[in-house]
């Protein structure tokens, strides 16, 4: 099966909620600043650089070996970092002079990151075995965007950027253990939703109708479980709908047979559900629609 592979970077120590995001998307997840030979991390809080060991620890995050020196990660001074991110708070006037400069520091430091994140995902994907895509801030001009020859037609990365700003972004404190638990439990809805985006990639269909085809499927999926969802709970009454007093009758009188129906039902519901979620139209999106179920209202 191929891997699909994010290739991205903190940027800031506020974007840690992006990161939960990505993840939530990609097999793994490849840190630019994990390339460098110094503490890159250095004057981020402590309880995100712990969060990335332990997600290294767990295999979220994993880098190569050896990375050109020219697409490493370089340390920046602690005290201009610090002091670009105190100032982003400095004015909410748009119109401020101040705001101005702080926004226009930080274009030129997101075009500096996007461009070194593309390079190290253009390196990286000599490696047949899987797909790495580069998640930057900035979008790509129109004529290098669009593959020549091929006008109106979106590149996978468009794809890509269009299924990713689907997911929920999780608050910062909602804990990694949720995201790594849902990845398991919904590990192969992940590998459709995957496929189906190789597939979008491949039709000759502008960002806007591949967005709009992403919202119909979503939608009848969400119309396909909510009508599961009514009939299931119509038989699960029929079954246990029952006072305690005849609960605590059929302990004593021993009967066994009943209560092993009703547990019989509980089963039985697990599997229709599958069933439902397999027939349902929209299953592409499926691992989407679970995500914001799940995280929703977790999330920002």
């Amino acid at each position: 099966m191929l891997k699909t592979r994010g290739v991205t970077s903190l940027f800031d120590g506020r974007d840690f909620g992006l990161l939960k995001q990505q993840a939530l998307l990609f097999d793994k997840l490849y840190l630019r600043e994990l390339t460098s030979d110094v503490d890159a991390l250095k004057g981020y809080p402590e309880n995100l650089k712990a969060d990335v060991e332990f997600l290294e620890e767990s295999g979220l995050i994993a880098n190569p070996a050896e990375t050109p020196e020219s697409l490493r990660c370089w340390p920046v001074p602690v005290d201009k970092n610090d002091s670009i991110r105190n100032r982003r708070d400095v004015c909410d006037d748009p119109d401020c002079e101040a705001r101005k400069v702080v926004n226009a520091v930080l274009d030129v430091r997101r075009s500096i990151d996007d461009y070194l994140v593309r390079s190290w995902a253009a390196w990286l994907a000599t490696d047949k075995s899987a797909e790495y895509f580069p998640v930057c801030r900035r979008k790509l001009p129109a004529n290098i965007a669009t593959p020549n020859g091929q006008q109106g037609k979106s590149s996978s990365h468009e794809v890509l950027n269009l299924i990713l700003a689907k997911f929920p972004v999780p608050f910062e404190d909602c804990p990694w253990e949720l995201i790594l638990d849902f990845r398991n439990e919904t590990e192969d809805k992940r590998w459709h939703l995957h496929r189906f985006m190789r597939e979008l990639g491949t039709k000759q269909q502008t960002a806007a109708e591949i967005d709009d085809d992403i919202e119909w499927l979503l939608s009848e999926y969400d119309k396909a479980m909510r009508l599961h969802k009514l009939k299931a709970s119509q038989s699960f009454l029929e079954v246990f709908i029952v006072s305690p007093v005849e609960i605590i009758e059929d302990i004593v009188k021993f009967r066994w047979g009943k209560i092993a129906r009703g547990l019989l039902s509980v089963s039985k519901r697990k599997v229709e559900l599958m069933e439902a979620e397999l027939k349902a139209p929209g299953r592409e999106c499926a691992y989407i629609f679970d995500a914001r179920q799940r995280f929703g209202r977790l999330s920002s």
